[in-house]
């Protein structure tokens, strides 16, 4: 078992916190909240969250929000207008910057956003896309609740206010991450694992 490989750029990121933050025009002070719903965005996510702010305290808060393309303007007119730091994004190809930089995250559960998750240590709040294929990403959130560091909401059930009670449980809840460094370190040495088992593979005559 390898694990699934990590991209430089993103783990180049790990332990960048206030470099993160700087960048990003963010609060030292403030909790951040990463929103993400993978490359194209995700409508529900991005309503439901927006519910959920209702019902956050905005003195503590502070948002990065990637919202895909679709609903990116109407999300920026409304960030614009809060009283707290809120960035908008309708796709970000820095994705560690955004890891580093958060203590909680609302996302989708594709493999490589759960890895990243993982590795970054962010406690989650996970609403698996319900047409993906053999529903394989309910079990990618899976993987992440065994960890300790995920709960999994459907479509269906999760609405603002619950939201918001997860948010501010994850929020308050003790730092430290609950698995030892070493599973991280597998992680981060994936892509060459793979490739040395791929050479290491016998040949076969007359190729």
């Amino acid at each position: 078992m390898t694990g699934n490989p990590l991209r430089e750029e993103v783990v180049a990121w790990e332990g960048k916190k206030e470099e993160a933050c700087a960048l990003l025009g963010l609060s030292k002070s403030r909790k951040t909240l990463l929103v993400a719903g993978g490359s194209r965005g995700s409508s529900f996510l991005n309503r439901v969250f927006l519910e959920a702010l209702d019902f956050l305290p905005k003195e503590m808060i502070q948002v990065v929000h990637i919202t895909g393309v679709e609903d990116f303007a109407p999300i920026a007119e409304y960030a614009e207008k809060q009283p707290f730091p809120y960035r908008v994004f309708p796709f970000l190809d820095a994705m560690g910057m955004a890891y580093a930089a958060a203590d909680v995250a609302f996302c989708r559960a594709g493999a490589n956003t759960v890895t990243e998750l993982f590795f970054f240590g962010i406690p989650s709040i996970l609403v698996p896309y319900r047409e993906a294929t053999e529903n394989h990403q309910w079990y990618n959130a899976q993987w992440l609740v065994k960890q300790g560091l995920a709960v999994v909401f459907s479509e269906e059930e999760l609405r603002g206010p619950l939201l918001a009670r997860e948010l501010l449980r994850l929020l308050n809840r003790p730092s430290g991450f609950p698995e030892s460094e070493s599973r991280r370190v597998q992680f981060r040495k994936s892509a060459a694992c793979i490739a040395r088992e791929i050479l290491d593979l016998p040949g076969e005559e007359g190729c």
